[in-house]
């Protein structure tokens, strides 16, 4: 399997500031408005964590590998479905020309 590249490093710290600023802006919201305790932030933030380092490491590279399939499969069906198209008509006008 390939590795995922992003365009340019660019993008890829846009995206990741992008997603440090929403994980860390979203909980202090939440306690400053008073919805939340410290405590609350700190057990949701850790299970956030343990979970985006499960996604990151267990469940990627099997999810990267099923999309692919998926894509490549797609890909073969429009494939085999010009090839039958093609051979469809040849054995029409083969057919049309044994008569």
């Amino acid at each position: 399997m390939q590795d995922v590249y992003f365009p340019s490093y660019l993008t890829y710290f846009i995206g990741l500031l992008s997603a440090l600023f929403w994980a860390i802006s979203l909980p202090f919201s939440r306690f400053i408005l008073g919805e939340h305790s410290l405590d609350q932030l700190i057990y949701g933030s850790t299970i956030g964590v343990l979970v985006g380092l499960t996604m990151h490491f267990f469940v990627r590279d099997h999810l990267l590998v099923h999309i692919e399939k998926v894509t490549n499969f797609q890909q073969f069906l429009k494939t085999s479905l010009k090839n039958n198209e093609t051979l469809s008509t040849d054995i029409d006008a083969t057919t049309s020309a044994e008569s």
